[in-house]
């Protein structure tokens, strides 16, 4: 286990609630806040800062796609929605690599308590069915 806030720090970290040094819209801030808070202080689960920053960087590669669906929750992340845009190639998220399904994972297990409807009903994992190998 690692510790909660590393003394020592070996580089600099910083929680940022920006996407690309740009704003990121008022709800969607709002709910990654949240998710944050939540690990930090109400989870049954114990969270190093890194767990806190990849999570909350994790997460961000979803805002502009469902920017440009029109959406500003992160409710609106379901399995029908990832599929979509892994088939239809509507966003640059790389689905291949595992960094993605860790912020997605981290929304299923902390949603218990969160202030928002998380509609994953289960945790993600690359799945064989979405990429020719």
């Amino acid at each position: 286990m690692q510790p909660h806030i590393e003394p020592q720090a070996k580089q600099l970290r910083t929680l940022e609630f920006t996407n690309d040094g740009k704003v990121i819209e008022r709800n969607l801030k709002n709910e990654l806040k949240a998710l944050i808070l939540k690990m930090m202080w109400l989870s049954p689960h114990d969270h190093s800062f890194g767990t806190l920053y990849d999570a909350l960087n994790d997460l961000k590669k979803v805002i502009n796609p469902l920017l440009n669906e029109g959406l500003n929750t992160l409710s609106a992340l379901d399995f029908d929605r990832l599929e979509t845009w892994v088939l239809t190639d509507f966003t640059d998220i790389d689905f291949e690599r595992a960094s993605i399904y860790n912020g997605l994972n981290r929304l299923y297990t902390e949603a218990i308590g969160l202030p928002f409807e998380v509609n994953l009903n289960k945790k993600l994992k690359r799945l064989a069915f979405w990429f020719n190998d």
